[in-house]
């Protein structure tokens, strides 16, 4: 897949983007937090990291980027990122006390309103932490969110909804680490 070039109606929004009107989709998620945390009740950010990680083999759109062709006598181009690294894409963030709605609007708002670096995938993941959960209707239940971004070209409404239900499990278990190798082909010259 490799030096695959961009679809033309992708290209199109990729070239339509401008400062200020980021082309990208999102999804605010919210989750039960017990089951992501270790005996001394914090989250769990490593293994969260190599869940996610693991499940990017059947993704592999998900760890590539976009690369200009020269003179642009073409469409750009999907290549395997030869500097990806899942930190990069999965990050995590308390809100300030009391981390009610107001909050995680502002925290939305921001994220929405940031680009997406090009240099990299179009996506992230942000797992947020601090929830006043009965301020969000969840009673005293250990909450968290996650914040789910994707560019346009990356991934419709309907793609990224198949990717998050590939990313997240259904139900709580408890982690396996699926093997997952993986090395970059060299962009095409």
């Amino acid at each position: 897949m490799n030096g695959e070039p961009l679809r033309a109606e992708d290209a199109a929004l990729l070239y339509a983007e401008a400062p200020g009107t980021q082309l990208q989709i999102g999804a605010l998620c919210f989750f039960e937090a017990a089951p992501l945390r270790d005996r001394r009740g914090r989250l769990r950010h490593e293994a969260l990291r190599s869940h996610v990680w693991s499940r990017l083999g059947t993704l592999p759109r998900f760890r590539q980027r976009i690369a200009p062709v020269l003179g642009d006598v073409a469409a750009p181009m999907w290549v395997d990122d030869t500097d990806f690294d899942i930190a990069r894409h999965t990050k995590w963030v308390t809100l300030p006390a009391p981390g009610g709605a107001g909050a995680l609007r502002d925290l939305l708002g921001r994220l929405l309103a940031e680009p997406l670096d090009p240099d990299h995938p179009l996506w992230d993941l942000t797992v947020v932490e601090g929830l006043d959960a009965a301020a969000l209707g969840f009673g005293d239940l250990d909450t968290v969110a996650v914040i789910v971004r994707a560019h346009h070209v990356m991934a419709d409404g309907i793609a990224l909804h198949a990717a998050a239900t590939l990313l997240l499990d259904p139900a709580p278990r408890a982690y396996r680490h699926r093997r997952h190798d993986w090395s970059p082909d060299p962009p095409p010259g």
